[in-house]
């Protein structure tokens, strides 16, 4: 894209979504990062990089360069979840993109946010975890409590997402928000 592409492209207003989703992708992912990181804490097991292993498989790589020795400094699952915050971060972008416009005023913002989770939670359950030999939902590796854990902190990230993406983008736009709940 060119710079007089792009700024063409700005300023038809998809330019405006970008800060907002990527300000409330920062503080979804992370506070889903920190669920999942009590969770393991608490030795809740609930599964980790089932994504970035159905690439590593579908697509014959090995996404962690190893062979760096800077990089063998991050453990495995650190780079899983350095893999999971830019993964957040995506389906911020395809939310404020794709799906808050799709969705409009007909529904609440959480609504939104859990129609999102739940369209996410399927394929992954019903395609990359059978995909992985894993089951579905990951039932064959998790136990009941794991995936329930997963499942929570899965949705509290689309739903903050949602909420958060809605205040900051229309307090920018000089809209007010009415249909939260």
């Amino acid at each position: 894209m060119s710079k007089i592409q792009m700024k063409a492209w700005l300023m038809r207003g998809y330019g405006e979504k970008f800060k907002p989703a990527i300000i409330s992708g920062v503080i979804a992912i992370s506070a889903n990062i920190v669920m999942l990181l009590v969770g393991h804490a608490v030795h809740i097991k609930t599964g980790h990089g089932g994504l970035l292993k159905a690439l590593a498989i579908a697509f014959d790589f090995y996404p962690i360069p190893w062979d760096a020795k800077v990089l063998l400094l991050l453990s495995p699952l650190s780079w899983k979840y350095i893999f999971h915050f830019f993964v957040g971060i995506i389906m911020a972008i395809i939310y404020a993109y794709m799906v808050d416009p799709a969705l409009g005023e007909r529904i609440t913002v959480i609504a939104k946010g859990a129609a999102y989770a739940a369209t996410v939670w399927i394929v992954n359950a019903a395609v990359i975890l059978p995909f992985l030999g894993e089951g579905f939902a990951g039932y064959r590796v998790l136990p009941l409590s794991g995936m329930i854990y997963f499942a929570m902190a899965h949705t509290l990230f689309f739903i903050l997402l949602a909420v958060i993406y809605s205040k900051i983008y229309l307090r920018g736009s000089g809209k007010t928000l009415q249909n939260i709940v």
